[in-house]
């Protein structure tokens, strides 16, 4: 009837190309298609990617964008297909789900930073030719200060689900992947899948390791605004509702 995958890492072969593009996800539901012969839907589950990358970045290949979207594609498919063709199949599987609204605390800017951020985005609005790095930091801070500064604190919907043997978990941040293999440990399923940026978007959540490195996914900025212990708290929610699942 569908077919539902999950694996994870930042779909972004094409990013910022200028194009609307439904990336790799996009020619792996081709792909199936084609092998079972029918237009099926194909749903696409991404899991703990926040610092996950489909290519090596420290040793990255001469390759164009054609030939890794090949690439990926083949590794998800035959993948998948592999796994396709062990399904064991239940007649009644056990259905429950536990859902709680998580609120953590946000981060705001430092008072220079944000005076800094203010000054670059006034040169860049009188024409002055700023892009990159220092334009995407400048208005990450101010954003995140006119939507969370009279009010720094945020909201996330954590969802634990079981199906049968299988236990999931939804949660709308782009996690860092050690979070993912904690949810995973301390799951009650005999199999766990951790499914990320779900009912919602709050941004990337790093561990304290992350944070302390600072930059796009560690910096106080609005798509990584969460206080530290955020992950952390998504983890310990995340058990207690697969426990609360199971204890059914």
């Amino acid at each position: 009837m569908s077919i539902l995958y999950h694996n994870t890492t930042h779909p972004t072969i094409f990013y910022a190309d200028g194009v609307f593009s439904a990336d790799f996800p996009g020619e792996v539901r081709k792909t199936f298609r084609k092998e079972f012969k029918k237009s099926l839907p194909v749903l696409f589950l991404n899991g703990a990617q926040g610092d996950i990358s489909m290519e090596n970045m420290l040793d990255r290949k001469s390759e164009s964008d054609e030939e890794k979207m090949k690439k990926i594609t083949n590794l998800v498919v035959g993948e998948t297909m592999r796994l396709y063709k062990n399904i064991e199949y239940q007649t009644d599987p056990v259905l429950e789900h536990q859902y709680h609204d998580l609120k953590v605390k946000v981060r705001l800017p430092e008072t220079g930073t944000l005076i800094r951020s203010k000054e670059i985005l006034k040169r860049i609005d009188e024409g002055e030719n700023i892009r990159g790095m220092e334009m995407i930091m400048a208005f990450g801070s101010v954003h995140l200060q006119e939507t969370f500064g009279e009010n720094p604190f945020d909201i996330l919907p954590v969802h634990g689900i079981r199906i049968g043997d299988l236990a999931i978990v939804t949660q709308p941040c782009e996690l860092f992947s050690q979070f993912g293999l904690d949810i995973k440990r301390r799951s009650p399923g005999k199999s766990t899948i951790v499914v990320g940026m779900t009912d919602g978007y709050n941004g990337y959540c790093p561990t304290i390791y992350g944070l302390l490195g600072g930059g796009y996914s560690g910096s106080p900025i609005s798509w990584t605004r969460l206080e530290p212990e955020a992950g952390y708290k998504i983890v310990e929610t995340s058990a207690i509702l697969l426990n609360k699942v199971w204890a059914k």
